[in-house]
């Protein structure tokens, strides 16, 4: 109910506010991110995933909705650590 599985990279991302999740579970990337897509290895990375949901196995519920609003509310944009 509290995990996602993301790659490494990915991971750290959202760790650090650099990337979250919108109620319909699209990635969205944080304008710190969107400033360097000019960049090949962050658009390879992250722009070509914006917009685009995490898939949840059917007999999973998936993260719970509170906690990806506190990540966007507490985490998301502030660029941690």
């Amino acid at each position: 109910q509290n995990g996602i599985a993301l790659n490494a990279l990915h991971d750290k991302a959202f760790d650090r506010g650099l990337i979250t999740f919108d109620d319909e579970l699209r990635l969205v990337c944080s304008p710190m991110v969107k400033d360097h897509y000019a960049d090949r290895v962050v658009a390879e990375n992250f722009e070509a995933y914006e917009g685009t949901s995490l898939r949840v196995p059917e007999e999973a519920s998936g993260p719970k909705p509170e906690y990806l609003e506190w990540h966007r509310n507490e985490v998301f944009g502030k660029v941690i650590g």
